[in-house]
């Protein structure tokens, strides 16, 4: 489940992250890609999609989990996105 669960976010994320936070096309952006480390996320862009993703998927993130790992891609944000909507099913 997690793994489709997970593809589903990745794609409503780099919609949103294209059209709101960045100025790329979704084709420029791989899931993979290092998002923070090649500069198409700033500070500024992980605050607004923070606030997007609690807003959508009902989570609160703490200020202790707005790390690199978390952000660093979208396959990333994905997991952390999993990991805190569906915690039993990520521990599994």
């Amino acid at each position: 489940m997690s793994v489709t669960v997970e593809k589903s976010i990745v794609s409503h994320l780099k919609i949103h992250l294209c059209a709101e936070v960045v100025d790329r096309k979704p084709t420029e952006i791989a899931d993979e890609q290092d998002l923070i480390g090649e500069g198409i996320l700033d500070s500024l862009g992980i605050l607004l999609l923070s606030d997007f993703i609690e807003g959508e998927y009902g989570i609160v993130i703490e200020p202790d989990e707005v790390v690199i790992e978390n952000f660093s891609s979208l396959d990333a944000i994905a997991r952390f996105v999993v990991t805190k909507r569906y915690p039993l099913v990520s521990e599994t």
